[in-house]
């Protein structure tokens, strides 16, 4: 049994600039002889419509840990949270436009899995384990259809031990840009 529940509200300025706000909760639960969710039927995040400082199926559940750097289709949980705010803007009249974005959320399970170790939603944890980002982005209005880049930049990464999970810190590090940012293509707005 799954349930999702999307907002989305936008908000505008004047014929040039606007905000768009979204809300994201969704849950899911085996039931009957399953002890999981179908695989088409788990939430993921990141990519371009959400957490976009992150590939998709990179980041969670809840703040579990992989030391690798291949992307695992099983980073997957029965609940997630989400929540979004862009600044929309004009940059050329009806083609080109702007946007500056700030995202947060993750994914979790209902219970730990033996493979996933901190996975499981827990009240008292689970607003350590939110990933936040920021970044711009590029929408390129062809009238019929919206060709859209976006980039992302991480500044609350859950997957890193307690103490280093603001990566914005290291800022000035070597390699911090390749390893703390996405550059994401799309069709369309985000939300």
């Amino acid at each position: 049994a799954r349930t999702d529940l999307d907002i989305v509200h936008t908000e505008i300025i004047d014929e040039n600039n606007s905000f768009a706000y979204r809300a994201y909760v969704g849950a899911g639960l085996p039931y009957g002889n399953s002890r999981l969710l179908p695989f088409e039927r788990r939430f993921f995040i990141g990519g371009g419509s959400n957490l976009r400082a992150w590939r998709a199926r990179t980041i969670g559940p809840g703040s579990y840990s992989d030391s690798s750097s291949v992307v695992s289709v099983e980073k997957t949980g029965e609940f997630t949270l989400q929540g979004n705010i862009e600044y929309r803007f004009d940059i050329i009249d009806e083609r080109l436009d702007g946007a500056v974005f700030f995202d947060a959320g993750n994914i979790w399970n209902f219970r730990e899995e033996g493979n996933f170790e901190n996975s499981d939603f827990k009240f008292n944890r689970f607003y350590k384990e939110v990933a936040l980002n920021t970044g711009f982005g590029l929408r390129f209005d062809l009238t019929y259809v919206v060709f859209r880049t976006d980039w992302g930049i991480a500044l609350h990464d859950p997957s890193k031990i307690e103490s280093r999970r603001w990566v914005i810190r290291d800022f000035s590090s070597e390699g911090w840009i390749i390893d703390n940012t996405a550059l994401n293509f799309a069709i369309g707005f985000p939300f």
